[in-house]
């Protein structure tokens, strides 16, 4: 009996072991996932300035765009309201994103619930853009009206409208950054709708337009303001470009970078100088030595003909 009952005692201790391991050894923890979404986000990472597109929205619904403040295991879980969108026509809508902060915002309503997971929010992103000239001073003739003019941004590529605050008409502007190996004639003939323009691609839909010189330059045509005072750069990467000016007006020029999509900016200066205003001077009205004699006579120029 005694037997047996050992027998029983160890069948036990043996069923309870396997069970308890089996337990242990199934137990897994399970990410959370956030609820159905229907709403879809294009593009769902813009850079500031850039519309977003919700699609698959309900026709007629109004929804509310939230900024996420706060989230758990990916799933939103605080939020605070940013703007309203009543009784939309149809079924997507467009958001815009130039007075957004940096974050990850999301909508509420009809397919779209108020704690979506990360991967159902879009993120803002704020591009930067620096633009300079390599040099202070240039020429309007020879080897020193040519400068690099250096962009730099944390965009990958990125497309530029171009101008000097009036200064500098389109044709002139066309010569400096195509370095003055553009046909001007030739871009006036086949101009740019500004709704042709695809920032997020850097292309032009129409697919007949031929961009000029390294930096890809275009002319707008007369849909887009001040067309005639500026020209775009197409798919422009952060490097050096060559840019010239021939033939430009002397004086001082503040030259305006826009991003054609987004909020991102900057400026950059440059002084033009007359190569026919070169002089020379004596540094010294009287020099005196005597008859026959070798004197020093010191020349100064001034900054055009240190230039020319």
């Amino acid at each position: 009996v005694s037997s047996a009952a050992a027998g029983n005692s160890l069948d036990a201790t043996s069923s309870l072991s396997v069970s308890d391991t089996a337990d242990f050894s199934t137990v897994e923890e399970e990410e959370e996932e956030g609820p159905d979404v229907d709403v879809n986000y294009v593009p769902d990472n813009p850079w500031q300035g850039q519309d977003v597109t919700v699609e698959n929205a309900q026709d007629g619904g109004d929804y509310n765009l939230e900024r996420a403040t706060d989230f758990e295991n990916n799933i939103v879980q605080d939020s605070v309201f940013v703007e309203e969108y009543s009784n939309i026509d149809g079924t997507e809508f467009d958001v815009d994103t130039s007075d957004l902060e940096t974050a990850r915002y999301f909508v509420t309503g009809p397919g779209a619930p108020d704690n979506p997971a990360r991967s159902d929010t879009f993120r803002v992103r704020l591009m930067s853009l620096d633009a300079e000239f390599d040099d202070d001073t240039v020429a309007d003739s020879g080897g020193d009206a040519v400068t690099d003019l250096e962009f730099d941004s944390n965009r990958g590529t990125y497309t530029l409208n171009a101008s000097a605050d009036g200064d500098l008409d389109d044709d002139e502007l066309f010569d400096i950054f195509t370095n003055g190996e553009g046909d001007f004639d030739t871009a006036d003939g086949d101009r740019v709708n500004a709704s042709d323009v695809d920032g997020t691609t850097n292309s032009i839909s129409d697919g007949a337009t031929d961009t000029s010189g390294d930096l890809e330059v275009f002319l707008y045509d007369d849909d887009q303001d001040d067309n005639d005072e500026k020209v775009g750069l197409l798919g422009v990467t952060d490097d050096d470009y060559e840019t010239n000016f021939t033939d430009i007006s002397d004086g001082d020029y503040e030259f305006l970078f826009e991003s054609f999509d987004t909020e991102a900016e900057d400026t950059a200066d440059i002084t033009v100088e007359d190569v026919d205003d070169a002089e020379l001077e004596f540094v010294d009205s009287t020099v005196e030595t005597t008859q026959g004699g070798v004197a020093s006579i010191t020349v100064e120029a001034n900054d055009a003909a240190d230039s020319g």
